[in-house]
């Protein structure tokens, strides 16, 4: 054999070993709190980690500086309220 096909044939026998190693476009699934894929159909909420602090996510309103914000994505002030389902 000579050099260059040497070189290749060993780069095409790297790349092959490595190439189940590479990062993979499949999609990952999202879990729940409990290690569990979410399903579809049920209702989810979005809560803080630390309690005492406001409740869940919910849509309300927003201001910078003078100007009002459309409907965005909000924590709820009362620390009792799980917000709404995603």
């Amino acid at each position: 054999m000579n050099s260059p096909m040497l070189l290749n044939a060993t780069f095409f026998f790297v790349f092959a070993l490595l190439a189940n190693r590479l990062p993979s476009t499949r999609a990952l699934n999202v879990m729940d709190i409990d290690g569990n894929p979410l399903k579809s159909g049920l209702a989810y909420y979005i809560l803080r980690v630390n309690t005492g602090s406001g409740g869940g996510a919910t849509l309300g309103t927003g201001q910078i500086g003078n100007v009002t914000c459309s409907i965005e994505v909000v924590q709820s002030a009362e620390s009792s309220s799980t917000g709404l389902p995603v």
